[in-house]
């Protein structure tokens, strides 16, 4: 029996050296045992635009969006895809969707702004900050008053988005709303059913009003998708949930190829954008295999159950929340001391907390301060 996570990192490894063959042999494995889940679908979606394959490549995408209408790399691949496909205006359309969830994002800036140049020449290069942007910004930074404004009036000029929908819905949940939330998500279900993090924002609400057992039942498709709670699990560990904020998931997957397979695998350089590969590459080698079950959920607990915390998440899939690893150990003064102990190659943290560096990649990671814990309002206030 294999960890997913373990075949996860397998599968990036092998992106990275270009082995489209034994990549899509893993993912097409993963799926025949787990077909839903997201952060699987999403490297086969990464390998098919290696491959040239780029209708494949945009089914991919697409459908990691069902799953998490916030994935703002699959909206750059879905841009990347279209490109390629000779589609200028809708790799536009694509970039700016990505940047909508991640505005400071200066590699799919670039791009954006250079299709709009070459494809588009004498109208003006979009703002900065757009309302849609303008709203991720004020959640991704704990505000959640203006969020939630801000979300409101980006739904006005369109309503029909749904991440704009499920900022809406989380920035009114962190602010201790429960039935505005859920009317939100329910209708986000009804456009996409797959959606994790609606589903996951529902059973938060039921299990805070006191059903549980139902909150638990209803989390099983964010299980199915996304056994690690990468994209809502940060959400779910600040509830009675918290125990279900993952499942471990161990697969009997042969990963060795025969010898044949080994004599023929090998594979011309991709040709498609190298700041794709890199992003994806950041974004995914920062979330190690934990060394526990699953990530240490303690770092979410609030010290007053009245209010909740905000963190940072990475990953993938847009919002991802960070596994504690042995090669990574990152301390923060904000938190518990993780579980497991820091490797010896892993840089001190800054006086701030905030930075860490591992030997092994010489990535620098960085992360924001938490914000001020936020007191919930209880209706009526």
């Amino acid at each position: 029996m294999v960890r997913l996570a373990d075949l996860h990192q397998n599968i990036r490894q092998a992106i990275e050296v270009a082995d489209v063959r034994r990549s899509r042999r893993l993912c097409t494995s993963i799926l025949t045992a787990r077909p839903d889940n997201l952060e699987t679908l999403m490297l086969l979606a990464e390998v098919d635009l290696e491959s040239g394959d780029h209708h494949a490549a945009v089914d991919g995408f697409h459908r990691v969006l069902e799953g998490d209408p916030e994935a703002y790399l699959a909206y750059a691949g879905l841009a990347i895809a279209s490109e390629e496909l000779r589609d200028p205006g809708a790799a536009v359309h694509y970039f700016s969707r990505a940047l909508d969830l991640k505005p400071a994002n200066a590699e799919i800036r670039r791009e954006r702004d250079r299709l709009c140049e070459s494809e588009y020449p004498g109208r003006p290069i979009p703002p900065l900050l757009n309302p849609f942007a303008t709203a991720r910004s004020f959640l991704e930074a704990g505000f959640y008053h203006e969020a939630a404004d801000a979300h409101r009036l980006a739904l006005q000029q369109e309503p029909g988005r749904l991440e704009t929908k499920l900022g809406l819905a989380e920035s009114l949940w962190m602010l201790g709303g429960t039935q505005e939330p859920q009317d939100i998500c329910a209708d986000v279900l009804a456009e996409a059913p797959r959606s994790v993090k609606a589903s996951a924002l529902i059973a938060c609400v039921t299990a805070e009003v006191g059903d549980v057992a139902t909150g638990r039942t209803m989390l099983e498709p964010m299980h199915d998708q996304d056994p690690d709670g990468r994209i809502a699990g940060y959400l779910v560990a600040q509830t009675p949930l918290a125990p279900w904020a993952t499942v471990p998931v161990d697969l009997a997957i042969e990963q060795d190829l025969s010898e044949a397979e080994e004599a023929a695998h090998g594979v011309a350089a991709p040709a498609w954008a190298h700041w794709m590969r890199h992003a994806l590459w950041q974004v995914l080698r920062l979330v190690a295999a934990p060394v526990q079950e699953g990530p240490n959920w303690a770092i979410l607990e609030a010290v007053d159950p009245d209010i909740r915390r905000r963190t940072t998440p990475f990953g993938p899939l847009g919002r991802r929340v960070r596994a504690v690893d042995q090669q990574a150990g990152l301390a923060t003064t904000h938190t518990a001391p993780p579980t497991s102990t820091p490797s010896a190659t892993s840089a001190t943290p800054d006086d701030d907390g905030t930075r860490a560096q591992t030997d092994d990649d010489a990535t620098e990671i960085i992360l924001r301060p938490w914000p001020i814990p936020r007191p919930r309002h209880k209706k009526g206030d």
